[in-house]
């Protein structure tokens, strides 16, 4: 268990999956409730009703994308409410579950299947009329606009504070390292990880740290047995990783400087069972 972990959150967020800044209500995405959730929505589709054809067409879609292991983009637009719903129902809940600012107010959430989430920009009031909220299904390691929402408005350097508060022991060689990094940082190379777990850190050294990197527009957690939070900093490339166990302990604490650190990925290799997966679903409950 990790003494002093730099703590991001102030309190635990709640369990269903949503999106707020500062001062709002949260709005929640209603999502299936779990795996017996799902066999009960896919027991009762009707195969002959005007709603499963548009759906398995979608569901194909996403199958064959998933094939071919291309990232691909599948507007909702063109389905009507009922459909849409089958087609979120039928692709389920999965672990990981993100929320983002700067680009707008987004939310995603992997679906049941690895791979294939859903991407929701949230309605905002510009001040010219409220924009109307836009969703789509995404088939990729991690949704483009994930990527697009950790390089907007970070910072591209690192600057080291001139003072350190008493009691501060190695946040100062952490944070040169950083530095260090992500200048030389490019990408396609992997990514460069700090175990904190492995050095002794006071709680000033984690303070500091916090206040120096700073809080950045992207926290992606993933919900299993323990938990996994990958938090992007105010630091371009700078990334917090955290695992906890069953009871909510820190267990490993990490700073990654690259790409989305790959705990928030899917990945590539499990994309052909997601679509071996899908169409058994097709087959059972579309034909």
């Amino acid at each position: 268990m990790i003494a002093h972990p730099m703590s991001w959150q102030e309190e635990e967020p709640p369990a269903s999956p949503v999106l707020c800044g500062l001062g709002e209500t949260p709005l929640i995405i209603d999502m299936p409730n779990g795996y017996s959730d799902q066999r009960r929505v896919l027991a009762s589709i009707d195969p002959d009703s005007p709603d499963a054809a548009p759906v398995a067409a979608a569901l194909r879609a996403i199958a064959a994308a998933l094939d071919a292991g291309t990232e691909t983009t599948l507007g909702l637009t063109e389905l009507t409410e009922a459909q849409r719903s089958l087609l979120l129902d039928t692709l389920g809940r999965g672990e990981v579950s993100a929320e983002l600012t700067g680009l707008g107010r987004y939310h995603v959430a992997e679906t049941g299947l690895t791979g294939v989430w859903r991407v929701a920009r949230l309605a905002v009031d510009s001040g010219a009329g409220a924009e109307a909220p836009v969703e789509h299904i995404e088939v990729a390691t991690i949704p483009t606009v994930v990527r697009a929402a950790a390089d907007h408005g970070t910072l591209t350097k690192l600057v080291l504070p001139a003072e350190v508060p008493p009691g501060t022991m190695n946040a100062m060689p952490v944070l040169a390292e950083v530095q260090t990094r992500m200048m030389e940082w490019q990408h396609g190379q992997p990514n460069h990880v700090i175990s904190l777990s492995l050095l002794p850190m006071s709680d000033p050294d984690m303070a500091l740290l916090k206040q120096v990197l700073g809080l950045g527009p992207v926290e992606i957690v993933s919900r299993g047995y323990g938990d996994c939070r990958v938090t992007a900093t105010a630091h371009r490339h700078v990334w917090s990783v955290q695992f906890t166990n069953a009871s909510d302990k820190v267990i490993l604490d990490t700073i990654e400087i690259g790409t989305v650190p790959r705990a928030a990925l899917a990945a590539p290799e499990d994309f052909a069972d997601s679509a071996r997966h899908l169409r058994r679903v097709l087959d059972a409950y579309f034909v």
